[in-house]
């Protein structure tokens, strides 16, 4: 990604406005007009400090002796208003961006087809979700709160420094402008530091994320002081650009304070000198220095402000780099709509190849007959599972076409095709949710006697009948509080309540032990009457009761036909399973 400069920021200020702050725009209005009272009210306390010293302190007039000190509370309290109420509003218009901004990054991450995600690692993407967007948050609420009051009342606070001396004005901001060129130079330093920072916390929240989902396998090998090192480092490298961020940042204050010394300094120096010429009353000098002591506060917080500027802009450009990124397919519901009565299904001289170019289907042709049984067999790599792929149009064919009851599922939307298929593989997820929940996700809508039902087809109802809760019992994360039968029955079941014509059953069965599997084929088999399936499968077993065999390799079709068919004429098939 490039550096932002002023110039590249702009437009992504300009977007970030157009796509989401202008909708808080009345808002945001409240919030100005509160500064500006703010502003008002902090610019007349050195306007009353003069008033102080000339008409009471000198001059020993009691009515402003009276008046004064009611003045001061009235200010006092309109401050204090204005600030509750303008932090309340900034508030409520940073919680409200999170949200318009988490949820249009969440959709269009998870709208991006199974390709984008062999790109984008679940820490990177998690990052950009959560932190990230909260990086962008905190800049807008800083630039109103830090910037636009501070730049409010600066303003103000100017105006008054010229009112007492255009000349002695004019002298100390000169000295505030020399910072102007090395202020510049560290911003540009902190830029580069901050996308660091980004960067390295993406891989931080990924490796942690990944020991966490992994932490079975680390068990299993020892491995706990490997990853304990391994995360060690990022946090070491995190804290390392951390604390460059923390010196180079706090270069900018430091220059405008001892700027802001010399300034006052000279200030006294000159202004003491014309109040000894009486060119200037006491009051006067009083009132301009308080103002710039006051002015040099503001500027202070400004410059402060420049590192959440900083990584707010560097989160902007992160945020809109993903949701640039569209689909190279249709969305979900674009395409017609797909019409299935039997689910037959036929793939014609079809060719494809997976984006990081490796040639998975070459010119492979076949028919799956509807409410039949077909299994796909061959070694690992054959192509089995890219048929599943792209039947489920997670990719698009290179060439070739894929028909379900003669209708080309390219021109279908991907919601429509998706819709008809049910998939039950070994890699099953279950949610951190109730069972009835994780039943109810292969059909949305479902009643929960519709839930029972599946779950009784499935031969999970007793199971789960026993658990604490029954239904409302949660699973676990992963979930670890199944057994690896109980987790694949829970699939079935959501294929059950799916009631899709075509059935996708990929090693199914594979983890589990013979006994398990011996329980869980009589689910299956009820649950394949009458639909379209397609089986993958090592075991000989699992597949050899199926109507047609198609046996891949090398991303071709090998042989085709019954188990005894390809017993008898293909000797491959045969040394597949060592027969």
């Amino acid at each position: 990604m490039k550096v932002l400069f002023k110039n590249e920021a702009i437009p992504l200020i300009k977007r970030l406005y157009h796509d989401y702050i202008r909708h808080y725009i009345g808002l945001i209005f409240a919030v100005i007009g509160l500064l500006l009272i703010l502003s008002a009210s902090t610019s007349l306390q050195p306007l009353l400090l003069q008033q102080a010293f000339d008409k009471v302190f000198k001059e020993k007039d009691i009515t402003y002796l009276t008046l004064m000190p009611i003045a001061i509370i009235l200010i006092c309290t309109v401050q204090a208003v204005a600030s509750y109420y303008s932090a309340l509003l900034m508030n409520k218009f940073g919680s409200g961006l999170i949200a318009d901004m988490r949820k249009d990054l969440y959709r269009h991450i998870i709208d991006n087809e199974i390709e984008f995600y062999s790109s984008h690692d679940s820490g990177n993407l998690l990052s950009r979700v959560t932190n990230e967007i909260i990086g962008i948050s905190n800049a807008t609420q800083v630039f109103f709160n830090a910037w636009a009051r501070q730049a409010i009342t600066s303003a103000g606070l100017i105006v008054v420094m010229l009112y007492q001396s255009v000349e002695l004005t004019l002298i100390s901001l000169s000295a505030l402008a020399i910072a102007f060129y090395p202020v510049m130079r560290i911003t540009k330093r902190l830029k580069k530091l901050v996308r660091q920072s980004s960067e390295q916390n993406a891989k931080f929240n990924a490796r942690l994320l990944e020991s966490f989902e992994g932490i079975r396998v680390i068990k299993a090998f020892a491995k706990e002081d490997f990853e304990i090192n391994k995360v060690g480092q990022y946090i070491i490298d995190i804290k390392a650009i951390s604390n460059k961020i923390i010196s180079v940042s706090s270069l900018t204050p430091t220059l405008m304070q001892l700027l802001a010394g010399i300034a006052v300094a000279f200030v006294i120096w000159y202004g003491g000198y014309q109040l000894i010429h009486d060119r200037m009353t006491e009051g006067k000098l009083i009132a301009f220095i308080t103002s710039l002591l006051m002015v040099s506060k503001p500027i202070r917080s400004l410059t402060n402000a420049g590192t959440i500027m900083t990584a707010g802009l560097v989160n902007a450009e992160r945020f809109y780099s993903i949701l640039d990124l569209h689909s190279k397919y249709a969305s979900r519901h674009e395409g017609a709509k797909l019409q299935v009565d039997s689910g037959a299904i036929a793939f014609q001289d079809v060719f494809f190849e997976y984006p990081n170019g490796t040639k998975a289907l070459r010119g492979v042709s076949f028919t799956m007959e509807a409410g039949k049984k077909t299994a796909l067999v061959g070694h690992s790599g054959s192509g089995k599972s890219t048929i599943f792929n792209l039947l489920l149009k997670f990719y698009q064919t290179k060439s070739g076409v894929i028909l379900i009851d003669n209708q080309d599922i390219k021109e279908a939307s991907i919601h429509s095709v998706r819709g008809h298929i049910a998939l039950v593989s070994q890699e099953i997820f279950i949610f951190d949710d109730t069972a009835s929940n994780n039943i109810g996700y292969g059909r949305e809508g479902a009643t929960q006697e519709e839930i029972i039902e599946a779950a009784k087809a499935a031969k999970c109802h007793d199971f789960i009948m026993n658990m604490p809760s029954g239904y409302d019992t949660k699973l676990g994360f992963f979930g670890q509080n199944l057994s690896g039968g109980q987790k694949q029955r829970i699939a079935i079941a959501r294929a059950f309540l799916r009631n899709a014509p075509i059935l996708l059953l990929d090693e199914a069965t594979s983890a589990l032990d013979p006994k398990t599997e011996m329980e869980i084929q009589g689910s299956l088999e009820k649950l394949t009457q009458g639909r379209t399936t397609i089986i993958i499968a090592h075991r000989l077993s699992t597949v050899m009761k199926a109507s047609k065999m198609i046996m891949m390799d090398g991303g071709t079709v090998k042989a085709m036909g019954t188990h005894e068919e390809l017993l008898a004429n293909a000797p491959a098939y045969r040394d597949l399973f060592g027969i």
